[in-house]
Formats: structure tokens, C-alpha cells, sequence
């Protein structure tokens, strides 16, 4: 019954990690498409920082 605990876990923690990462990547794009580049490290924002990450991106503002 452990087992089955552990990798229901383990399991769900990549589910989760993996969905934290699509997003992260899409708030990258986001970022991307409002002229940034690498340099604001919107993706570690994103990743690490959750929804803080996401709030940074939406703040940016548009350069031209």
C-alpha cells in the first residue's frame, strides 16, 4: 500500500511540475512577444514563483 502511495505521489508531482512548465513556457512567449528577451528571466519567474511570476509578466510593459 506504500508503494502505491509513493508513486501516486510521485506521480502526480510530475503531472504538476509538467503543467507549471507549460505555462511558465507560455508566459516566456508572452514576454517574447512584448519585446523582451532572456534578460528578464520570465520563465524562472514563472516556474519557480507561480502566480508572483505571472503577475510580473502581465506588468511588463510593451517596448517598441
Amino acid at each position: 500500500m506504500e508503494t502505491f502511495a509513493v508513486v501516486l505521489f510521485l506521480f502526480v508531482l510530475g503531472v504538476a511540475l509538467g503543467i507549471n512548465y507549460f505555462i511558465a513556457k507560455s508566459f516566456e512567449a508572452v514576454a517574447f512577444q512584448k519585446g523582451y528577451d532572456t534578460s528578464v528571466h520570465s520563465f524562472a519567474m514563472c516556474f519557480f514563483l507561480g502566480i508572483v511570476g505571472y503577475l510580473y509578466v502581465i506588468a511588463l510593459p510593451t517596448k517598441w
